[in-house]
């Protein structure tokens, strides 16, 4: 059994804003993931996987975005003005930066939830990685849902997200069961967003965003995992995101069936609960040492 110290850290971002992270620290390593959570969703749900992965000598690092959980400011998220983008050109960058910093020289991998992995676009120093996962990450298009989500989508960003906004002055959604609080400049991107199949590389969005002017191409591999009862990431979504994406590898696409691992339902979450350890996480964690095998090459 390989012992794993948890240790509860801060990141700074390059703007100054503390992060509330965790790493989970085997002792000599042999790589570096990066967890980039979905939209509010505390880092804590995914320690599970990245216990999985401490037991196999990845140190893992956890964190919540700026404005969501932990990483609230002081005087509350009333009339914040965090911006959905910083997710990745800061909350992001700040967590590659804390890892090479700290492990000088060991290679460095995503694991990536929804807009954990829509984002690398705005990573500033996003060559740092060697290779991502991508869990449930496409376009988040409402026409291309099953009518029950864009219902949701629809009763979410126009009537529930105005309505708190305000009463309150931020999305205050924890209390309702839907995800955890956060300030209403995101939400109301976030809802931008998911107004066109092509989300924020529709011109309407892109317009005045200076990384999408020019876009990069990715020197590390990509993979994305999708399950096919996802009714967020459906088939069109996937591809709505990910033919803008230029690599110099293709990404490699792996759509997931619940009956073929014994399970019911894996939609947009399960991927990472606990009970999925003995079917779904080898998936990740397969892919991640071949990352791993082809940086010791």
């Amino acid at each position: 059994m390989v012992s794993i110290e948890k240790q509860n850290i801060s990141l700074i971002t390059s703007d100054g804003i503390e992060l509330s992270a965790i790493l989970l620290a085997p002792e000599k390593p042999k790589a570096l993931i990066q967890f980039n959570s979905a939209t509010a969703v505390p880092k804590e749900f995914y320690r599970a996987l990245a216990t999985f992965f401490g037991e196999k000598k990845y140190a893992c690092l956890l964190y919540d975005y700026r404005g969501v959980c932990d990483s609230q400011p002081e005087k509350g998220l009333k009339n914040c003005n965090y911006e959905l983008l910083d997710w990745g050109r800061k909350d992001m960058a700040a967590g590659i930066d804390f890892l090479s910093n700290k492990y000088p020289g060991l290679p460095l991998f995503f694991v990536s939830h929804s807009v954990g992995g829509q984002l690398i676009p705005f990573v500033p120093n996003i060559d740092k990685v060697d290779g991502m996962i991508c869990v449930a990450t496409s376009s988040g298009y409402r026409g291309s849902m099953p009518p029950g989500n864009k219902f949701r989508s629809l009763l979410f960003f126009d009537i529930i997200a105005p309505i708190v906004h305000l009463i309150y002055g931020y999305s205050k959604l924890k209390f309702l069961g839907l995800m955890e609080d956060m300030p209403k400049n995101i939400t109301n991107t976030w809802k931008r967003w998911c107004k066109y199949p092509d989300y924020f590389y529709h011109p309407n969005n892109a317009k005045g965003i200076s990384e999408l002017q020019n876009p990069q191409v990715f020197n590390f591999p990509i993979t994305v995992i999708t399950a096919i009862d996802d009714d967020i990431c459906s088939r069109q979504n996937v591809d709505n995101l990910w033919r803008h994406v230029k690599t110099k590898t293709p990404v490699n696409f792996k759509w997931i069936k619940p009956n073929d691992f014994g399970l019911k339902s894996i939609g947009h979450f399960n991927f990472f609960r606990r009970r999925k350890l003995n079917s779904l996480w080898p998936i990740a964690f397969n892919q991640i040492e071949k990352y791993y095998e082809q940086t010791r090459n």
